[in-house]
């Protein structure tokens, strides 16, 4: 026994050279990292309803499918008094972009070389310098007039261009006539007739609100070639009023603004999301804008159901009788780009939660989360909410909370209709992390603090708290830091203020000056590893706790506002990009069998069987001296798994090697600590 023993404090003192102290923020549990994380504490049990990340296996970029054979997706009719009356042909350019008008796809018609990216933002397209023409020309021709109703007739002439690369906005697989969970642009087809442009774009629209921009070039000799910065445009956009779909694509000062081909100069736009609650309750917003007006409002002409077969818009101001029609039962097509080779880092093509490692370090202020698995490089997200003070917080979500990811907190929240996320009973959310990912690739995250009672305002009704985000392209966001620079004063007047800082801190600093407020870095770091390609798939749980890569979190304490004492609740789940659908995948797991929740604002985990958390407690001074978990305390299995730890090899019951609970790991207090408590004495 006694030699056993020196044995293992020779391995010990001979690995104490490169012990860590803390985890690396990377997303991947490291070498000798278990020992700090100790065990896993949950473990995935439902297949993923998200899609399951597989390896790329061979896959032709290029193949982009039959766009040619799609028949159903966009269809406009325009009479031609609604643009100004042109005696000519009519060109259009038109592409999906994300639904704040910030993040342009692929999905271009006419058409990109093929293999290409998302085109990122648009203030920094420029189409004049891609090769081909990205816009297409409708003409006058004979005949009757086609049916709106978002399927192609023959009354359409061939196909002007047809799609030349896959779709980066994610493929259709729903199948309905009115959800999609993906965008493309397969093919245009125009013509004018009796006094109208018709147009049908095949293809689906993601009823997530992305938007479709649909410019009109008329002909004349006004317009714009380039949306640039000292241009004055009418303010459109259904979704967030104020926050103009022209001013989003403009010139800043810094980035020159959308250009379009040089034959090309862009007189209207037309521009529109779909979404809704679910099937059944998903409507499409067009709204118009005249590029010759300068300021003032856009037109919105009104709604429709989507996939109802009609393109009658109502509610609207629409004298010329503009109709839009979408059908988005379309799962043809273009297909999405091959999936990532094997151990992709950066790339995920699919989405899975398969386990949660965390714990609270006390002595270095910080807490420690990595949820292992995937999250789909379609801009899904990861919604994860804290419950750090007992009986504070929000439970149903408040729908007043501070506007962040355009709106995507808000979007979780009741709206009078419905309740908002709720969440276990006896649980309240008082901070809120979500992480983005994107094509590109693209990392994004926000935060906010949740209050009981909203957030804290000024007399004049502006918030006092801010809404957090950071991020951008991964090679410079990884990890995600927030450390700044934004950091809006509060001048009385603002009603929103943001900053790139966390968000509690950053509000703390305004109480000293509320016109330069102090941020402090490195808060709040989050990093992903999307390589895994076991875990749960679309029909079975049974890898999940192999899984060892995900979403790594630090998460400062004094920042989540613990209390030093309480236990931390950590919950949260896989959502589309619009947090507006929540997957199966989530924290604390579901019944088995379960499908994707849907809706979530009429998500609640109190209905719901089982937890739907995991509580984290801060750690007693000293851990268990059953080190192994199997019940039997002080034998040599609790020596031997001891030391293995502390060498940097964990098992997964094990405990910390941060056996004293100091923060450092490998030392000869942890060693003394444990064989006192082996020893039945006090730690």
């Amino acid at each position: 026994m006694k030699k056993h023993v020196l044995t293992g404090v020779a391995l010990l003192l001979a690995a104490a050279g490169t012990a860590v102290a803390q985890p690396t923020i990377d997303g991947a549990l490291g070498t000798g990292e278990s020992g700090l994380y100790g065990p896993i504490l949950w473990v995935q049990n439902v297949p993923t309803g998200f899609v399951d990340n597989v390896s790329g296996g061979t896959c032709n970029e290029a193949n982009v499918g039959n766009p040619g054979t799609v028949s159903t997706g966009i269809e406009l009719a325009i009479p031609l008094t609604a643009i100004g009356s042109p005696a000519g042909s009519v060109r259009v350019c038109v592409f999906v972009n994300s639904g704040d008008h910030t993040f342009a796809s692929n999905q271009v018609l006419g058409g990109l070389p093929a293999v290409s990216p998302n085109l990122a933002s648009p203030r920094l397209v420029d189409f004049s310098a891609i090769a081909g023409d990205q816009f297409f020309t409708a003409t006058a021709l004979a005949g009757t007039s086609p049916v709106i109703d978002g399927t192609k007739d023959a009354a359409y002439p061939l196909a002007l261009k047809l799609q030349t690369t896959r779709t980066g906005f994610g493929d259709s697989t729903d199948g309905l006539t009115d959800q999609a969970n993906g965008s493309e642009l397969d093919g245009a087809y125009a013509t004018i007739r009796n006094g109208t442009l018709f147009v049908m774009l095949t293809g689906n629209l993601e009823s997530n609100f992305n938007k479709l921009e649909f410019f009109i070039d008329t002909g004349t000799a006004s317009g714009f070639n380039q949306l640039d910065s000292a241009s004055v445009f009418q303010v459109i956009d259904e979704q967030s009023p104020g926050d103009g779909a022209l001013q989003r694509m403009q010139g800043n000062g810094t980035d020159p603004g959308l250009k379009f081909d040089a034959a090309f100069t862009a007189d209207y736009l037309i521009t529109f999301g779909a979404g809704g609650a679910g099937p059944g309750m998903i409507s499409h917003y067009p709204n118009i804008a005249d590029l010759s007006v300068a300021g003032g409002p856009g037109v919105y002409l009104g709604s429709v159901l989507t996939g109802s077969g009609s393109g009658v818009l109502a509610g609207g101001t629409n004298p010329d009788n503009i109709e839009v029609a979408v059908n988005n039962s379309n799962i043809a097509g273009v297909p999405a780009p091959c999936p990532p080779p094997a151990g992709n880092r950066d790339n995920s093509n699919g989405s899975e939660l398969d386990g949660l490692y965390g714990y609270i370090d006390s002595a270095a202020g910080k807490m420690y989360l990595l949820l292992t698995g995937n999250l789909q490089s379609n801009y899904s997200k990861i919604d994860l909410f804290f419950d750090v003070t007992p009986a504070d917080g929000q439970s149903p979500l408040r729908g007043d909370n501070v506007d962040i990811d355009f709106n995507g907190l808000n979007r979780m929240g009741g709206n009078g209709v419905n309740p908002g996320l709720t969440f276990d009973t006896g649980v309240f959310a008082d901070y809120w992390v979500a992480f983005t990912n994107g094509s590109g690739p693209q990392v994004f995250a926000n935060a906010a603090v949740l209050r009981a009672d909203g957030p804290r305002k000024d007399f004049g009704g502006n918030n006092l708290d801010y809404g957090a985000y950071d991020g951008g392209s991964k090679p410079l966001f990884d990890p995600i830091t927030f450390s700044g620079p934004r950091l809006d004063p509060q001048d009385g007047f603002t009603p929103q203020i943001f900053t790139n800082f966390a968000p509690r801190t950053a509000a703390e600093s305004l109480t000293i000056d509320p016109t330069m407020p102090v941020g402090t870095p490195g808060l709040l770091r989050v990093a992903i590893d999307n390589s895994n390609i076991l875990g749960v798939t679309t029909t079975s749980a049974a890898g999940a706790a192999s899984v060892t890569t995900g979403l790594e979190l630090e998460l400062t304490l004094s920042e989540l506002g613990w209390d030093g004492v309480s236990c931390i609740k950590v919950m949260g789940a896989v959502q589309n990009g619009g947090h507006s659908v929540m997957s199966n995948q989530v924290i604390g797991g579901l019944p088995d069998g379960s499908a994707n929740l849907g809706e979530t604002r009429l998500v609640n985990f109190s209905a719901i069987a089982g937890n739907q958390f995991v509580e984290i407690c801060p750690a007693s001074p000293c851990g268990s001296a059953d080190f192994d978990g199997d019940g039997d305390t002080g034998t040599d299995l609790d020596i031997e798994a001891f030391f293995a730890c502390l060498g940097g090899d964990c098992c997964a019951t094990c405990g910390s090697a941060d056996f004293d609970g100091d923060g450092d790991t490998g030392t000869d207090l942890d060693i003394e600590a444990f064989f006192r408590v082996l020893g039945g004495g006090e730690c």
